[in-house]
């Protein structure tokens, strides 16, 4: 029962995105200008439940034992444990990067923060391998900053300094790249 509901749910929030070329959707907290691009997969989960079956049993039933002269085909309903197996199929969605205009973002090992003030939309991208993957960067993680003003991209990182820089010797991770 606990299944169907939360099936039920997330096909809900599930429909709620707007899927365009099958890889975009959605994301709360976004602001409007900037779009999730994501990959999805399907996931099947099966189970085996225990249950009670019935099955019809047919017999032959004699009322006059021990002659048994006025026999006749009869059936009756018996129950029994069985297993029933069941799978589901659910949608598991991740976003590998975002576009904004005609500039497209690919952040696969990253989960960024999205700002936009004044026309200026800046991602933080914090690191899913030496971070914590949340989108805020703190100190110790690899992290990428951009810039998009217009059609301009600025990029700096930092990793084990405090500030953000054009190129930080300690970060050896792969960068967000950039498509325009």
């Amino acid at each position: 029962m606990h299944i169907a509901i939360a099936l039920s749910i997330f096909l809900i929030i599930l429909s709620s995105c707007q899927l365009s070329n099958g890889i975009t959707g959605a994301v709360v907290g976004l602001p409007s200008s900037v779009e999730a691009v994501e990959s999805c997969k399907n996931i099947t989960t099966t189970s085996s439940d225990p249950s009670t079956c019935y099955q019809t049993v047919s017999f032959y039933q004699c009322s006059d034992e021990p002659t048994n002269q006025s026999c006749t085909n009869a059936t009756r309903n018996e129950s029994y444990i069985c297993v029933i197996n069941s799978s589901t199929t659910a949608q598991k969605c991740s976003t590998t990067g975002y576009k904004l205009s005609d500039i497209e973002i690919k952040t696969n090992d990253y989960e960024c923060s999205v700002t936009n003030t004044t026309g200026t939309t800046e991602f933080i991208c914090d690191s899913k391998f030496d971070g914590n993957g949340d989108g805020v960067c703190s100190p110790g993680e690899s992290c990428a900053k951009l810039v998009i003003s217009d059609s301009t991209v600025s990029y700096s990182e930092k990793n084990s300094q405090n500030i953000w820089v054009t190129s930080d010797d300690s970060f050896s991770l792969n960068r967000p790249e950039v498509i325009s």
